[in-house]
């Protein structure tokens, strides 16, 4: 019988240690707490006409990360028009931190979003026009960002 308990307690504990992976449309609205794990559009060509938002919050209380570059594979295919917008905070609203877009050039540098808030919010909007394979990037917390040696 303790044998029992043992895996039952070993099994539960267990199921904390996989990174959860977050899909933006199943995600809409809601605010998740997290330093880590992997923030996805999903499987596959994301869809026209997509709109949604998310809050990440931080459960260290450091800042948020989100590495696009993926063990040094950059990961952001979106098609003309479409946009990925960071935020400081818990609301979409302000100037965005960051916009990604298909317009920008990421192949000089692995891309990651180093932010100073313990709370972002990602909108992504996708137009009519085109699809295509979308995002994926790791969510970490970390220090504070610098900027010396630039």
């Amino acid at each position: 019988m303790r044998i029992i308990y043992l895996f039952l307690l070993i099994l539960l504990c267990s199921k904390n240690l996989t990174a959860q992976t977050f899909v933006i449309d199943t995600m809409n609205g809601k605010t998740y707490t997290t330093c880590s794990g992997t923030f996805t559009d999903g499987s596959g060509n994301y869809a026209n006409n997509e709109n949604f938002t998310t809050t990440f919050c931080s459960s260290s209380g450091l800042p948020l990360k989100f590495d696009f570059s993926s063990a040094g594979t950059f990961s952001m295919s979106a098609g003309i028009g479409d946009s990925l917008f960071f935020y400081n905070g818990t609301t979409a609203t302000g100037t965005p931190i960051a916009i990604l877009t298909r317009a920008d050039d990421y192949g000089f540098s692995d891309l990651q979003i180093n932010t100073l808030s313990t709370c972002v919010t990602i909108k992504w909007k996708s137009d009519a026009a085109t699809v295509a394979a979308g995002w994926s990037a790791v969510i970490s917390c970390g220090n504070v960002p610098s900027c010396s040696g630039n």
